[in-house]
């Protein structure tokens, strides 16, 4: 794969710092001049996914940029405003603001179901876990998203001869899906927001609707089960 990268890389020397986590040691041997052909990737005869561990690296570098930025930004903004107070700034997920919040230092858990979901918890040794936030393809159980995505799911199989559900009329209503192709178009060309479909499911439960209630259930359940995985 060494003669294979355009740019004379080492591809495999790069992966095994990558899975070693030591990204720095990635980032000198030229992780950032990678530019994602995937000839090596092509060429590995081990079948190593190479390019992936290299995107995967990319974002991880990323995230830690942009957390910087906002470190740097908001202890500029405070140090502007209280120019006389050395002030320790910290960026953190806004779980771990709302279980501070929520239990003052105590033990306890929240749980977080908005666009996506997550769990937070702290035990009586002052320790802090986490459940949940896997983002919206492996996770975010009982979250607008999961909820959104299974509402659509119930209308396309319905479209398609499975259980009625008062959500096909309603999303012909409310969003112009009048067809099994009007969905997939939506949802895989115009990038549709599926978790818009959540407070219509929300409506349909209410009214009654079974595979709204189903649907609602079964995430409720999600939710349910992570807190328990907290609690033990």
């Amino acid at each position: 794969c060494v003669g294979a990268c355009p740019i004379g890389l080492l591809p495999l020397e790069m992966a095994a710092r990558i899975r070693a986590g030591d990204l720095a040691a990635s980032v000198d041997l030229g992780l950032k001049d990678c530019i994602g052909c995937g000839t090596c990737s092509f060429v590995c005869p081990s079948k190593i996914p190479l390019v992936q561990y290299f995107n995967h690296a990319k974002g991880e570098l990323a995230a830690r940029d942009r957390n910087k930025l906002k470190q740097d930004a908001i202890r500029e903004l405070v140090e502007a405003n209280h120019p006389d107070r050395n002030v320790r700034v910290l960026v953190v997920h806004d779980a771990a603001i709302a279980l501070e919040a929520a239990f003052e230092g105590k033990s306890g858990i929240i749980v977080i179901a908005g666009t996506g979901s997550v769990g937070f918890g702290r035990t009586v040794d002052g320790n802090v876990e986490r459940v949940g936030g896997w983002g919206y393809i492996l996770g975010d159980e009982g979250s607008g998203n999961a909820i959104g995505v299974r509402g659509l799911r119930a209308v396309c199989a319905a479209f398609d001869g499975g259980p009625a559900t008062a959500l096909s009329e309603m999303v012909a209503e409310k969003f112009g899906f009048e067809s099994l192709d009007n969905v997939i178009h939506a949802v895989y060309r115009d990038q549709w927001p599926v978790q818009d479909m959540a407070p219509v499911v929300l409506q349909a439960a209410r009214a009654g609707d079974a595979e709204s209630v189903r649907i609602l259930e079964e995430q409720a359940d999600r939710l349910s089960e992570q807190v328990s995985w907290l609690a033990n």
